[in-house]
């Protein structure tokens, strides 16, 4: 049975293995300990907001959202900024799920809206957006300034 609950610090040391796949995911060196220091300094800062999918007590994914706030809007929003799923438990609908969590919990904070951004050739991560409803921004250029060399 898959439930899905918000993150605690008992459970850094458990996520940290989905984060730093999640991390390799995106090209980056496997780093447990910078995995678990990354993810602990959030929680205790209370800087981001982690949801997990657990089954039989084994976490099987996790989505993460930052807050912060839109100035045309007047409002608060949330960035859903991770989100990612064991590949042993894709396809069992913990994505989803996941999705549904944070929509649900940035709707309760009374948020104006959550953003995400994905690999232009992440097609089956597009897929299920569009599928919980997501809308891909035709209106903006979103640009980055790198700033380590």
């Amino acid at each position: 049975m898959l439930n899905i609950r918000k993150a605690n610090l008992q459970d850094v040391a458990q996520l940290s293995v989905l984060f730093n796949d999640y991390r390799i995911f995106y090209q980056q060196a496997s780093d447990l300990t910078l995995a678990e220091t990354y993810l602990a300094a959030r929680m205790q800062a209370q800087e981001s907001i982690i949801f997990v999918a657990e089954s039989a007590g084994l976490l099987m994914g996790f989505s993460q959202l930052y807050p912060t706030f839109c100035s045309v809007a007047c409002a608060p929003y949330f960035v859903l900024y991770d989100l990612f799923v064991a590949k042993s438990a894709r396809r069992q609908g913990a994505a989803e799920a996941l999705l549904k969590a944070s929509a649900e919990f940035a709707r309760e904070q009374g948020a104006d809206r959550l953003e995400l951004a994905t690999a232009i050739d992440n097609t089956q991560a597009q897929e299920l957006y569009e599928k919980c409803g997501w809308e891909l921004d035709q209106t903006f250029f979103h640009y980055a300034l790198p700033l380590k060399t």
